[in-house]
């Protein structure tokens, strides 16, 4: 089984993640506020996410939205959680 997933934004409504920590940045897209995937706290949940569905549900595979976009934030970052 492959598991859509989709870091890279949130829908209009109903987004609550600005009450938990620095997770939306300046800007929007066509689905909402920016996700602030430049923060190691936001990284590192992106990480444990990915890995607690791989680890706890057995998917096969995750294909992940805007994974161009991940990537580039890869190769620039300076600092990955650990």
């Amino acid at each position: 089984m492959v598991l859509d997933v989709v870091y890279n934004h949130l829908g209009p409504s109903g987004n609550y993640l600005p009450e938990f920590g620095p997770y939306l940045k300046s800007g929007r897209s066509t689905w909402g506020e920016l996700v602030n995937l430049e923060a190691p706290p936001v990284r590192r949940f992106v990480i444990d996410n990915a890995l607690m569905w791989l680890r706890d549900y057995h998917v096969d595979a995750l294909r992940v939205d805007g994974r161009a976009r991940i990537d580039r934030l890869v190769h620039t970052a300076t600092c990955w959680p650990s």
